[in-house]
C-alpha cells in the first residue's frame, strides 16, 4: 500500500453542530475517496462515527477532544458522519479524500 499525504476533495467539506443529541451530516463524493479528516473546531469534545443515512454517534464511539484531527480510513459505502458533544455543543468538520 502505498502511502501518500491527505488529498482532500475540495468544496466538499461539512460542518456538524454537535450538542448532546447525536446528529449527521451527509458526505458529498464518499464514493470516490478513501479516508476523512475530521476536525473538532470547537470546545467541548466530541464523539464521531461515519455510516449511513441511520447512523448515531454515542459515547461508545470515537472521541475528538477540542482543537484535534484525526484521518480515518473508511469504507466506500459511508455516506454520512455523526457527532455528539460531550457536555454542550461543538461544531465538527469533516471533509473527504484520499491519502493521510
Amino acid at each position: 500500500m502505498e502511502l501518500k499525504t491527505f488529498e482532500p476533495a475540495y468544496g466538499s467539506g461539512i460542518t456538524i453542530s454537535a450538542t448532546t443529541s447525536s446528529a449527521r451530516g451527509a458526505i458529498t463524493n464518499a464514493l470516490f475517496t478513501e479516508s476523512l479528516v475530521v476536525t473538532n473546531t470547537g470546545s467541548d469534545f466530541a464523539y464521531i462515527k461515519p455510516g449511513n443515512s441511520d447512523v448515531t454517534a454515542t459515547s461508545a464511539d470515537y472521541c475528538l477532544l477540542p482543537g484535534q484531527q484525526v484521518s480515518i480510513t473508511w469504507s466506500r459505502d459511508v455516506t454520512h458522519v455523526a457527532a455528539l458533544a460531550g457536555t454542550s455543543s461543538t461544531s465538527i468538520h469533516v471533509i473527504p479524500g484520499n491519502g493521510f
